[in-house]
C-alpha cells in the first residue's frame, strides 16, 4: 500500500508540474500578444 500511496504522490506532482508549464506558457503567449497588439496599435 505505501508503494502505490508515493506512485499517486508522485504521479500528482508530476501534474501539477504539467499544469505549471501551461500556465506559464500560456501566460507568456497571452502577454507576446498584448505587446504585438500595442505595437500594431502604435503603428496604425
Amino acid at each position: 500500500m505505501e508503494k502505490l500511496d508515493l506512485t499517486i504522490n508522485n504521479e500528482s506532482e508530476s501534474f501539477h508540474k504539467i499544469i505549471d508549464n501551461i500556465v506559464s506558457d500560456f501566460y507568456l503567449v497571452i502577454l507576446d500578444a498584448v505587446q504585438t497588439n500595442a505595437e500594431l496599435s502604435n503603428v496604425h
